[in-house]
């Protein structure tokens, strides 16, 4: 009989004999099967005749997810910053893991530059002189690699409603006492992708970038992938 076990990592002949079939019904003839690196294979071939024929197919388990499994290093220089898309086949174990598409910069470094160049982006072409004030400042801060103080917040949030965007209300604040301020395009039901958290008591407002927006890609890429971290 085949008996595949999670554990297997190395060719193993699993399965060969002959079956019949029973009650009318065509069984596999002769057959054989292995697995190799967790992917199952099997050939079979039927009872000489006329219908005489071979077959052989795969078998292994394959999983669409995204996690912290890339090598691309963040901005913070570490790995498990850079979140990604992949494919997973559970029986390779942790060599299953295969990443894709451009990832997610869950660092401070990265969602802070995420975010910087999002704000930017919506204020390049607004003739507004506080709008081209207020980006000037982000420019500052992006080089700088430094949040904004309170002020230039401040100013940032009414640029952003001036330029098309609405602060969403959230009940509770973050963990390290800060007010969430969270910001998506007027009259839209997105998560909302800019985020500030601002500390009154420290002068400054720190970027929460959001990649996801909805709550399900938020969960996934902003809050489990931040937490996948490891620090």
């Amino acid at each position: 009989m085949y008996d595949q076990r999670k554990e297997d990592k190395c060719l193993r002949i699993a399965a060969f004999g002959y079956e019949a079939g029973l009650f009318g019904a065509e069984g596999r003839g002769l057959y054989a099967g292995g697995t190799l690196a967790g992917v199952h294979a099997e050939l079979s071939h039927l009872e000489d005749g006329p219908d005489s024929r071979s077959s052989w197919g795969l078998q292994e388990n394959v999983y669409f997810g995204i996690g912290n499994n890339s090598n691309d290093e963040g901005l913070d220089g570490k790995t498990k910053s850079m979140v990604k898309w992949e494919i997973w086949l559970p029986s390779l174990g942790v060599l299953g893991h295969f990443t894709f598409g451009r990832g997610y910069d869950v660092s401070n470094e990265g969602l802070l530059k995420s975010q910087y160049d999002e704000i930017i982006s919506i204020l390049k072409n607004s003739s507004n002189p506080e709008d081209i004030a207020v980006k000037k400042e982000v420019e500052i801060a992006l080089n700088a690699r430094k949040n904004l103080d309170t002020k230039n917040f401040l100013r940032v949030g009414r640029a952003l409603r001036r330029n098309g965007f609405e602060l969403i209300e959230r009940m509770g604040d973050h963990s390290d006492k800060s007010v969430k301020y969270t910001f998506r395009k007027d009259g839209s039901s997105e998560y909302g992708n800019i985020e500030f958290m601002s500390r009154v008591w420290n002068n400054d407002a720190y970027s929460s970038y959001n990649y996801g927006n909805n709550f399900i890609t938020h969960f996934l890429i902003d809050y489990l992938g931040w937490k996948g971290r490891g620090y």
